[in-house]
């Protein structure tokens, strides 16, 4: 997976906004009540953020510092 943005700025904004996806949604199945018509969503959810966390090492600029 590559990412589709060209600076550093760009590609740490994807990466925050999985964190903050991946616990908002970890929170809510942990919480519990959701409709069961709503868990394949959260399951998703927590795929994409898993992808972006797996090749976040390619992203342009994440790994210089």
């Amino acid at each position: 997976m590559e990412s589709e943005f060209g600076c550093n700025i760009e590609n740490m904004v994807m990466l925050y906004h999985s964190l903050i996806g991946e616990s908002m949604a970890l929170n809510d199945l942990k919480k519990g009540g959701i409709h069961p018509n709503d868990i394949e969503k959260y399951g998703n959810i927590l795929k994409e953020c898993q992808e972006v966390f797996k090749q976040a090492s390619d992203f342009l600029g994440v790994a210089e510092g």
